[in-house]
């Protein structure tokens, strides 16, 4: 059974067949971080034609290939490895100075007006970490392969840490993240200075955090292949000349239950079940979920019956919650 709701271009009909790290269920926070974009009715918009369906805009979680659903299946990977130590390399990598990081959250999508008057600002990723000086907090604009730059992103994107509820951190940081293709051709257009990075230094660190992992049967070198396929499929290519993977990988219930036989640690198995169901959904299959829960969940044609209401848009998801004493 296929998973598209759409042949051209490739649209999934269901949330979970676009992502890299399964939520444990709607109250797991990464669920909710995950539904502001699968839920939003106004870049989801699907309409109705002669025997099938349209997509309505550019933009969408569903459909292959755009920053939309690329964004979260590349950076949602980080979800299924505990602690904060790649956090500390992220920031290491994009030269961002930090302390000894004891938490960090992030989220997609969160959008807040400069004033009443004004349109929205929508950030792609805001990640907000802690360390023993306090809060720091950096706003990543993700590009796919070949993707152009908005008039913001020229300015060097200082609007975005302008925001009212950005603005209050002393340390806070933006960073292009873009193919490494690109480049040149990016750092062209942006400000003297701007932070640029690219996406396959993202998936060479949560490669490596995965090998450093030494799971049972070696399986922590299955993942790091599952990564890599993930990179490849939306152009870029992690390691020269390496496949990704060394078989054919569709999903199949004895696939979901060999994972569970390996007793790997909880984030860690929602990892991997979601690297599964997102090569399952690359080749068009639709298979049987890991677990009854998701059978009951809206797709994309229901979607528009939702009416994400504006309010959920706003929501400080990426904000770290209070510590407790």
């Amino acid at each position: 059974m296929t998973c598209l709701l759409i042949d051209s271009p490739p649209t999934h009909a269901r949330w979970w067949t676009c992502v890299t790290f399964l939520p444990a269920g709607p109250s797991d926070p990464r669920y909710g971080v995950l539904r502001r974009l699968w839920a939003d009715h106004t870049m989801n918009a699907v309409k109705p034609v002669a025997g099938g369906w349209r997509i309505g805009n550019r933009g969408g979680f569903y459909v292959q290939g755009r920053e939309d659903q690329l964004t979260p299946a590349l950076f949602e990977i980080w979800s299924g490895i505990d602690g904060c130590g790649w956090t500390t390399d992220l920031l290491r990598t994009w030269g961002i100075p930090h302390g000894s990081i004891r938490r960090c959250n992030w989220s997609y999508g969160w959008e807040q007006r400069a004033d009443l008057g004004s349109r929205p600002d929508i950030t792609d990723i805001v990640l907000c970490w802690e360390d023993e000086f306090g809060q720091g907090v950096v706003v990543v604009e993700a590009k796919r392969r070949d993707g152009s730059l908005s008039d913001k992103d020229r300015a060097g994107g200082r609007k975005y840490l302008e925001m009212p509820s950005i603005r209050p951190f002393d340390r806070k940081s933006i960073v292009f993240l873009v193919a490494e293709r690109d480049m040149a051709r990016v750092r062209n257009k942006l400000p003297q200075g701007a932070a640029l990075a690219s996406w396959e230094e993202v998936g060479r660190l949560q490669v490596r955090h995965l090998l450093d992992l030494k799971l049972p049967g070696s399986y922590e070198m299955e993942m790091a292949a599952l990564v890599r396929s993930v990179y490849a499929a939306n152009g870029m290519e992690l390691e020269a000349g390496r496949p990704a993977l060394a078989r054919d990988h569709f999903a199949r219930p004895a696939d979901f239950g060999r994972i569970r036989s390996l007793g790997l640690p909880e984030r860690l198995e929602r990892l991997a079940f979601g690297l599964e169901l997102w090569h399952c959904g690359r080749q068009g299959v639709l298979p049987e979920p890991p677990e009854p829960w998701l059978l009951g969940e809206p797709g994309l044609i229901d979607i528009a019956g939702l009416k994400q209401e504006t309010s959920e848009r706003k929501r400080l998801l990426w904000r770290l919650p209070q510590a407790v004493a």
